[in-house]
Parts: structure tokens; C-alpha cells; sequence
């Protein structure tokens, strides 16, 4: 696994070797690449998977620094919202579909799974830290709501009637 992920980061390097801060590594640092500046050019499904290969002692210092959850529900919830990611950028369908593989939830999320899109969102509500970014997302959402709300059947996408208590606790 460790020599696949090394040749997935060789090939996002070739397929950005005109980006100004590829170019000044390659030419400034021999070609050597701190995992921040990797982050921009991997896709979101490589970062998961590194994460997942990561060895769990550093999975754990790291989930304990920033979110306090735990290795195996950190690990299901960015594999789907890489699975969502990509959907979405595939130009695939949400409406009425089910998220594969199911989110874990952990004890506290007191709301019925629905394996629909607004698990989902709710996991979102936990990786993302910045409180201003989360309030821009759901005014979005919920401007997309009011907008389509006779056009939507709710039970198809997972969104309880109190959806904006829940995304807002």
C-alpha cells in the first residue's frame, strides 16, 4: 500500500508540475514535498486513504488534538464524504439515494438514521471546525430548501421537519 500511495503522490506531482509551488519545490527542495503542500493536489478520496493507512497510535493523537472522536468513526465518515464528494462530482444523484457504506453515528446523535444525505451533512457538522463556514453552509441549505420545498419529498433525502434544530445544536 505504502509504494501504490507514493506513486499516486509521483503522478498528482506530474499533473501539477506548472503549478508555481510544485515547480518551486521540485527546484528549491529536490523535489521533497511537506504533507501541507501535498494536501493541494491530492484529491480528497488520496487523503482518506492515507489517513486510513496512517498507523493508529498517530490516528488517535490526532483525533484527541482536533475532533475527539474515535479512529473508526473518523475513518467511516471521511471515506463517505469522499464516496459524496465524488458523486457530486461525477454528476451523480442524491435525491433517493442511499449513502454506502453507513455512517457510524455515535451514541449522542439522537435522530433517526435515514443512510440518506442528511447523515451525512450531520457528520459534516462535526469535522468542521470554523463556526462561521458551518453557518454560510447551512444558510445555503436551507436557502436550497425553502426554494425547492415543493418540489422535494423530504423523506427522500434524509431531512427530519426539525432538520435546522438538529444542524444547529
Amino acid at each position: 500500500m505504502y509504494f501504490y500511495f507514493i506513486g499516486t503522490i509521483s503522478r498528482c506531482i506530474k499533473q501539477s508540475k506548472n503549478e508555481l509551488f510544485v515547480k518551486h519545490h521540485l527546484k528549491n527542495y529536490n523535489g521533497r514535498f511537506p504533507f501541507w503542500v501535498l494536501v493541494e493536489i491530492l484529491s480528497f478520496s488520496n487523503i482518506s486513504k492515507c489517513f486510513k493507512n496512517i498507523n493508529t497510535a498517530d490516528k488517535k493523537e490526532f483525533l484527541k488534538s482536533y475532533y475527539n472522536y474515535g479512529v473508526k468513526f473518523f475513518e467511516n465518515w471521511i471515506e463517505n464524504i469522499s464516496i459524496v464528494r465524488n458523486i457530486i462530482a461525477h454528476h451523480g444523484r442524491l435525491y433517493n439515494k442511499n449513502i454506502n457504506p453507513s455512517l457510524k453515528l455515535l451514541e449522542e446523535d439522537n435522530f433517526n438514521r435515514t443512510r440518506k444525505i442528511f447523515d451525512l451533512i450531520f457528520i459534516l457538522k462535526k469535522v468542521i471546525f470554523d463556526k462561521y463556514l458551518w453557518s454560510d453552509f447551512l444558510e445555503k441549505i436551507n436557502f436550497l430548501i425553502n426554494t425547492y420545498k415543493n418540489d422535494i419529498d423530504f423523506e427522500l433525502i434524509g431531512f427530519p421537519k426539525n432538520y435546522m434544530e438538529i444542524l444547529e445544536k
